[in-house]
């Protein structure tokens, strides 16, 4: 059994996977997504607006960028575990976060 301080500051990741998770759940209802050799997104719902599907389409990168941020964690863990201080530090936080958002943001 683990507990939130065995955790510690990686749970703010988990929450973030669980967040987009959920949140990519909800608008994917919204959504239909066509997957065959192409990736292609239909508005079929009442809110027929562009910037919902570029949203939605946004959104499907992050978790993709969390997943970068928790491999770098991983392996700065193993082979850098010095480095790992860095995930405390409320400048890092902020430049990974910003990073999610810019990443979000460029579509």
């Amino acid at each position: 059994q683990y507990s939130a301080s065995f955790f510690g500051t990686y749970k703010h990741l988990l929450t973030a996977f669980t967040v987009a998770d959920i949140f990519l759940v909800i608008l994917h209802e919204q959504r239909t997504v066509l997957v065959g050799t192409t990736h292609g997104v239909v508005t079929d719902t009442i809110f027929d607006d562009r910037r919902i599907t570029a949203f939605y389409i946004a959104f499907q990168s992050v978790p993709f960028i969390i997943l970068v941020i928790h491999f770098l964690y991983r392996y700065w863990s193993v082979r850098h575990p010095n480095l790992v201080a860095l995930f405390s530090r409320k400048s890092f936080i902020i430049l990974l976060a910003n990073a999610t958002f810019g990443s979000a943001m460029a579509w």
